[in-house]
């Protein structure tokens, strides 16, 4: 089974005159920086991080797939000569690689970095392609299948939350 799992912290360093320096600190993808005195702290919130990305990872892969069967539905009604084909189709191969990739590079030294940038660019491009299915609906004056593109919008939307917010008010500094 496909899993990401995150091991990268920096090491103390005592020979520093910076406070933050002398902690153990776990640089996430979004933008944080979590520090902690003890290594225990520090391992134990990267088995929880781990939890989180892997849960994130699960539910945009089974999103992914009902977005896909939404396009493949849609597809019998796109035009040839409209691009909206090529770029829905381009969109949901990169997150295809985006999700191999967060499970790939997660070990090496930017890991933490790559696994949650990775997977919120995934949400990012899904919310796109979801805008051009609903675009592509209201044209065509279907309107059975919005509902179901505003609900899953939403849970993308909350699993990009969790990831930009993971972290906060953790640490110890």
């Amino acid at each position: 089974m496909k899993q990401i799992v995150i091991q990268n912290f920096k090491e103390p360093r005592n020979d520093s005159h910076l406070t933050r320096d002398k902690l153990f600190t776990v640089h996430l993808g979004n933008h944080r920086f979590i520090r902690f005195k003890g290594k225990r702290n520090c391992i134990t919130f990267l088995a929880e991080t781990n939890r989180v990305l892997n849960e994130a990872m699960q539910n945009i892969n089974q999103i992914y797939g009902e977005v896909f069967v939404i396009f493949r539905d849609a597809w019998l009604s796109m035009s040839t000569t409209d691009r909206v084909e090529d770029t829905v189709q381009m969109k949901l191969d990169s997150v295809a690689k985006l999700l191999n990739k967060s499970c790939e590079l997660c070990k090496h030294t930017n890991g933490n970095t790559y696994a949650f940038t990775s997977l919120m660019s995934s949400c990012t491009i899904l919310i796109e392609v979801l805008d051009f299915l609903s675009k592509f609906y209201v044209d065509k004056k279907h309107h059975m299948p919005l509902q179901k593109l505003r609900y899953i919008k939403f849970q993308l939307e909350i699993i990009k939350n969790t990831l930009e917010n993971h972290g906060i008010g953790c640490g110890d500094q």
